[in-house]
């Protein structure tokens, strides 16, 4: 019993330990940042153009405005399934530790061109799900890693539909 019950603390513990708060080191491009651990993050569940494009290089700026509007805050990792892919990069959906008050302004036009969920007790940027809303990204679902498939896939419609971005 005693072994059982320091197991399930073990596992509890390690749930706990889910997500960890990172700094980034540099944008590699619209879907890929490098931290400053060394590790490399592939976004899980979107797809940018790729950075030898004028898309990818637009998506790339996209994402380094937004990091530089939060140079003095952490990223927060949110693994799913898999944790990494065929190149050894870390797969994560990405939530910037903000901590913005409902209706501050802050480098977009308005509030509203970010997408925030409520994550680890506080408000906080879905970098994935914002990079999809502003239009600079389509939706990549690969499965096992889905937990936010039909977010993306709604903030998808949304951008084509109101022209944002790359669908300009």
């Amino acid at each position: 019993m005693k072994i059982f019950l320091i197991v399930l603390v073990l596992l509890l513990l390690s749930t706990l330990c889910f997500a960890q708060a990172y700094t980034v080191e540099r944008v590699i491009d619209g879907d890929i940042l490098k931290l400053t651990n060394g590790e490399t993050v592939r976004l899980i569940g979107i797809d940018c153009p790729e950075i030898d494009t004028e898309e990818g290089k637009k998506a790339t700026e996209l994402v380094k405005r937004i990091l530089t509007l939060y140079k003095d805050w952490n990223i927060v990792l949110e693994f799913d399934v898999e944790k990494r892919d065929k190149y050894g990069r870390q797969l994560a959906y990405v939530f910037i530790d903000t901590e913005i008050k409902e209706g501050e302004e802050f480098g977009f036009k308005h509030h509203s061109d970010y997408h925030f969920d409520y994550y680890d007790g506080k408000w906080m940027c879905f970098l994935n799900a914002t990079i999809i809303k502003v239009g600079y990204a389509s939706p990549m679902t690969i499965s096992p890693n889905v937990r936010h498939a039909d977010l993306f896939q709604r903030l998808y419609k949304e951008a084509r539909e109101n022209k944002r971005g790359l669908w300009r």
